[in-house]
């Protein structure tokens, strides 16, 4: 079993790490050009629910992907965002039980 830091290392090599860097920062020019501002905590907005959100729609994305390439597609990809999905769920629902419990 490798260790963590194992793990990353292969990640690093594995991933063009500066490509996806370049995307984060478009995407955060794009939304600072559609909402006027960076991302910023405390927006009155929950973020577990917006990741949740977003996992959805990643896992609807790569569902559709896996139909359209057929029998030739790694659905790997599709069932790596299903478990994230299931995983920002779960938490989602440990924090509202969480809140419920602080508030009693």
């Amino acid at each position: 079993m490798l260790d963590v830091a194992s793990m990353m290392e292969w990640v690093y090599r594995a991933v063009d790490i500066a490509h996806i860097r370049d995307d984060m920062r478009e995407r955060d020019r794009l939304g600072q050009e559609r909402y006027g501002t960076p991302l910023q905590a405390y927006n009155g907005r929950d973020p577990l629910i917006d990741a949740y959100q977003e996992a959805l729609d990643l896992v609807a994305y790569l569902k559709q992907w896996c139909m359209e390439q057929g029998p030739r597609a790694d659905a790997s990809r599709y069932w790596d965002a299903l478990r994230l999905a299931v995983s920002l769920g779960l938490a989602l629902l440990h924090d509202r039980e969480k809140r419920v419990r602080n508030q009693r």
